[in-house]
């Protein structure tokens, strides 16, 4: 028999009008397929711009939809409809506050975007569009898995990145393997979910079996633990919510039991036993407390509207040695990495941009969401591809990918949450019965696109611009001699051009005083490095700092700098200048560190 269509949906597919279905299937995947590669950033960035802009063009055909028909209006349980405005006003208050701190305006496009598909799966014609783009998001769990494979185990599509290890190559399009297994939490779930429907035909099952299936090769070759252990928790939702129960809770672990050990996964998890039983928390975590603990510094100096959305990444450092100061401990991470974009834990890093209040609030909505679908009961005819049950299974996936990682972060993991999150919402909701509802005034939707598609292309300009004069800078070396003034004077106008768009990025005003520099201007090029400190302090821009003070005389300034640049990343001592006595800057580092005193930023 053919399975029938809830409620929720009784807006067809072909009633639908197409930019809607097309612009939400492009927010939701293209993060997933698009990639740029002329930076270190551009990988993330390029998706950001993509889901964006999809979004916006979304919106914007929202707007233009008018339904024919009577609509009741759905409204969220009050207590949570509290709690959402509550987090809403003191994320408001944050974001003010941090304009007049370091918050860059454009960190908030990602925030723009995630409120935009919020508001699309929460629209009447949500489930409709969701039921379209089900088999085209679980299917990017199949593609990334077949890819992830193919670039570890045969050599093949492999980005052109360094790998410290094997399981680094396995990056499928999303560019990191942590990153990569994050992105299939969701779309595994949705497949595992129509497998287990109870409308899926046997003969339609073979689809969503391959990408279960892909995204379970995915976590194994990517050797990720936050993202197995994600999967796992909305699996287990699923499985207890199955007709066979405990027959297919225990088909997956005997199917777990004999592929996990043949993957790396087996042996990074009996990696993390042995040194959870040494004791050695910090190499469980993989040094993950630096961020804690930097975190924790922030929101004991901003509890209530933190630093501002965004700007973890600003504030890191100044943290990072207060922690040293409070643990009696230097926080170097032995990867050789010093500064961390955020806490690696979405909580702890919302606390601290945005207060506690806002980290508490999401918290407990995202609560209130899973138990209101976990206690939903659906009729027989509500059989939606994805159901209520799956829907909490994404969302407790998405929730355990928070606690050790930064999911919200990511373009191709936040984008369908966003989206789950508006579905799931109105399921709960509260259906108002009205005979003439009052219309929606539909200006703020319109501007609302509008702003969003703004946002998101000066964005991308000035980062697009940036990343073509970092590289610039990054081969300059390698350039004919008599193209260097050129080139030089090409990737400065270009990155004039980045901050007069985009004045509060600091790696575009450190890279334009590497320009400055190589050009042969050290006054303004001591100018840029001090706006890029001023913005956030980088242990690349102190060191500079300290090269341009040795040239112009300053040896004590050099040396001050040299100090600090080198207790926050210890692999610059070879980049000091040549004015400073190497051996004497590593003894008073050691003397530092002994005492755990940290050295502290000179005035420039």
């Amino acid at each position: 028999m053919k399975r029938k269509r809830p409620a929720e949906t009784a807006h067809r597919e072909s009633a639908l009008p197409f930019g809607l279905r097309f612009f939400t299937g492009a927010a939701l995947l293209l993060p997933f397929l698009v990639i740029s590669l002329t930076s270190d950033e551009s990988i993330r960035e390029v998706k950001t711009f993509a889901q964006a802009l999809a979004t916006g063009l979304a919106l914007f055909s929202l707007w233009r939809f008018r339904a024919d028909g009577h609509h009741d209006r759905h409204v969220p349980p009050r207590g949570l409809l509290i709690t959402a405005v509550a987090a809403a006003g003191l994320l408001l208050f944050s974001t003010i506050s941090g304009l007049f701190g370091r918050t860059d305006p454009f960190t908030l496009v990602p925030l723009l975007a995630g409120a935009g598909l919020f508001l699309l799966g929460f629209h009447r014609t949500g489930e409709a569009v969701l039921e379209v783009l089900t088999p085209w998001l679980a299917g990017m769990a199949g593609l990334t898995g077949v890819l992830a494979v193919l670039q570890r185990h045969a050599g093949l599509f492999r980005l052109p990145f360094e790998a410290p290890e094997p399981r680094f190559f396995a990056t499928a399009l999303v560019g990191n393997p942590g990153d990569t297994a994050a992105a299939i939490v969701i779309p595994t779930l949705i497949a595992l979910g129509i497998v287990l429907g109870r409308g899926s035909a046997p003969g339609k099952l073979m689809g969503p079996l391959v990408c279960l299936l892909g995204g379970i090769a995915v976590v194994a070759v990517t050797e990720t633990m936050t993202a197995l252990l994600a999967l796992a928790a909305g699996s287990l939702v699923l499985l207890a919510r199955s007709r066979a129960g405990r027959l297919s809770i225990l088909g997956l672990a005997l199917v777990l039991a004999i592929l996990v050990p043949m993957s790396g996964a087996g042996r990074r998890a009996l990696q993390k036993v042995a040194q959870l039983r040494a004791g050695q928390w910090d190499a469980v975590f993989t040094q993950r407390d630096i961020g804690f603990l930097a975190a924790s510094e922030m929101v004991r100096e901003h509890p209530l509207l933190g630093t501002g959305p965004g700007t973890f990444s600003n504030e890191f450092v100044a943290a990072r040695l207060a922690a040293e100061a409070r643990t009696g401990r230097r926080l170097v991470h032995r990867s050789g990495s010093a500064h961390f974009e955020n806490a690696h834990s979405e909580p702890l890093t919302v606390a601290a941009e945005c207060g506690v209040g806002v980290a508490l609030a999401g918290l407990a909505g995202l609560g209130w969401v899973l138990v209101a679908l976990i206690r939903k009961e659906e009729g027989p005819k509500e059989r939606p591809l994805v159901s209520a049950w799956t829907l909490s299974a994404c969302l407790l996936g998405f929730g355990v990918l928070c606690a050790a990682s930064f999911p919200l972060r990511l373009a191709v993991t936040a984008g369908p949450f966003s989206f789950l999150l508006g579905i799931a919402v109105r399921r709960i909701s509260e259906v108002r019965f009205s005979e003439s509802p009052r219309p929606f005034p539909r200006w703020p939707l319109a501007a609302f696109a509008v702003l969003l598609c703004l946002s998101a292309g000066l964005r991308w300009t000035a980062f697009s611009r940036f990343a073509e004069a970092e590289g610039v800078v990054r081969d300059i070396g390698s350039a004919p001699p008599a193209i260097r003034p050129i080139a030089l004077a090409e990737a400065r106008l270009q990155l004039q051009s980045s901050v007069g768009i985009e004045p509060r990025r600091a790696v575009t005003w450190l890279t334009l005083g590497a320009v400055h520099s190589l050009e042969g201007d050290p006054a303004k090029a001591w100018e840029s490095y001090k706006r890029a400190l001023a913005l956030e302090e980088r242990a690349e821009i102190v060191m500079n700092l300290s090269r341009l003070a040795s040239a112009r005389g300053d040896l004590d300034l050099a040396e001050q700098l040299s100090l600090r640049a080198v207790w926050i990343l210890p692999r610059l001592a070879e980049s000091a200048p040549s004015s400073v006595d190497r051996e004497k800057l590593l003894a008073e580092i050691t003397r530092r560190e002994a005492a755990a005193d940290p050295p502290s930023l000179p005035d420039l």
